[in-house]
């Protein structure tokens, strides 16, 4: 086991905890403006007094000309702000009532909208900081001012991000930019998954010996299982000559100081190491889609399962999901999910964990829209066509057996729901035509 690929799992969930906060990066901007305000004071009397010489593009007036140019352009980008801020919670609202609240997440993590709201917040302050800083000056001469034009540049800056941000937020809610958002993520996770290969036995549960004494604890937290340091894991057993069994993978809610974790033999285990393995385990409020392929895939699914209600009826979302879920199941199929078993250095078994199977995460793929959409032929038959694209890159008898249960079920459930005998004609056929082609790979 590698030490970069725990540090890894390590960063890539700092990493996804700071890109999804909404105002880290408006922070780091807005700790800027003090700086800005410096740079631009330490400007203004660099130039020294009179106009000769500067550029044509600075600008320059009297103290109290800058001051109300100072207020004008501060009470302008307060306004705008505002208007900013008004127009996002009510785009949010519409996205979050139609696709789910679960998505928002997705809105935050976009950089463009961070960078736009740290921009307008930058500017604010700058702007603050410059008109307490003119003070009351009794000067009448015209002089230049480096700072008043910083200022100028950051409120243009931030009307030309405006037009861009409006355009990117009327695209956000709309279904197909929503999934091939939540897509990506998905694409980002199998990223880290390695090649599928036929040569590889992996260690089966059957294989794990007997186990003798053992003991069972939890986490002293609550909440989703964000992420967990298998590589630590596996060294904190090599180093004692332990076994680590844990009930729950990345994923699932655990309470606090339940007993889904086991380690035997149950009297080499120290309380060092007791408070090491439960280190290894992040828990939240919420799940992330660091280590837990089921996640992005269930955000798809919501957004095909509302599409499917009653109150909304829109069968094109979800066939726009079905259409997305095709394409990275299809990616899916050559890679190698992670290992239930994992064995030491020494070849020995150091950690059992469940995890998500190929067939298990088809059922969550299809289950749920297959059990809504069976009676509208339109969604039916874009499953099939979906399966089917997906059942010809399987590398193995086992992923096609999954494929084909898929099918099964989706015409026994269209059979029941569809009432009209041609609709059913049409699905048979489509239903056989799928299932030729998988029986010649």
């Amino acid at each position: 086991m590698s030490r970069k690929l725990g540090a890894k799992i390590r960063n890539k969930a700092a990493w996804d905890a700071i890109r999804t906060s909404f105002w880290f990066v408006p922070t780091i901007m807005v700790l800027l403006a003090p700086g800005l305000a410096v740079g631009g004071a330490w400007a203004d009397h660099g130039t020294g007094d009179g106009l000769v010489a500067h550029p044509w593009w600075l600008y320059a007036g009297t103290p109290d000309a800058a001051r109300d140019l100072l207020s004008t352009l501060l009470a302008s980008t307060i306004t705008m702000t505002s208007l900013v801020f008004s127009i996002t919670i009510v785009v949010l609202t519409l996205a979050a009532s139609q696709f789910g609240p679960r998505l928002i997440r997705n809105f935050m993590a976009s950089i463009q909208t961070q960078l736009v709201f740290g921009t307008f917040l930058m500017t604010i302050l700058y702007c603050l900081i410059q008109y307490a800083a003119l003070g009351p000056v009794t000067d009448r001469v015209p002089i230049a001012m480096p700072s008043a034009t910083l200022a100028i540049v950051l409120v243009a800056l931030s009307v030309a991000l405006l037009i861009p941000f409006i355009h990117t937020l009327a695209l956000s809610i709309v279904s197909e930019t929503i999934i091939e958002r939540v897509g990506r993520e998905l694409d980002v996770l199998l990223d880290d998954l390695e090649p599928l290969t036929t040569v590889e036995r992996l260690r089966a549960w059957s294989d794990v010996a007997d186990r003798p004494d053992q003991v069972a604890f939890g986490t002293d937290d609550s909440g989703y299982i964000q992420s967990i340091d298998f590589d630590e894991l596996v060294a904190i057993a090599e180093r004692a000559d332990l076994v680590i069994h844990l009930d729950h993978q990345p994923g699932k809610f655990v309470v606090p100081h339940g007993r889904w974790i086991s380690v035997w033999p149950a009297g080499r285990l120290t309380e060092v190491d007791r408070k090491r393995i439960c280190e290894t385990i992040t828990t939240g409020v919420n799940r992330t889609p660091v280590q837990d392929v089921d996640y992005p895939i269930r955000h798809l699914v919501e957004i095909a399962v509302r599409a499917l209600s009653p109150s909304l009826n829109d069968p094109y979302t979800a066939i726009a999901v079905l259409h997305r879920l095709s394409k990275s199941l299809a990616r899916l199929m050559s890679l190698s999910l992670p290992r239930e078993v994992l064995m030491g250095e020494s070849g020995a078994v150091r950690v059992l964990c469940p995890q998500h199977g190929h067939a298990a995460i088809l059922a969550a793929s299809f289950d749920q829209i297959r059990q809504l959409g069976a009676g509208k032929p339109v969604v039916v038959l874009n499953q099939i066509e979906a399966l089917r694209q997906v059942g010809e890159h399987c590398q193995n008898f086992d992923q096609l057996d999954a494929i084909k249960n898929q099918l099964v079920r989706l015409g026994e459930d269209a059979s029941r729901e569809v009432a009209n005998a041609d609709d059913q004609a049409v699905i048979s056929i489509h239903l056989a035509t799928a299932f030729k082609t998988l029986s010649s790979l």
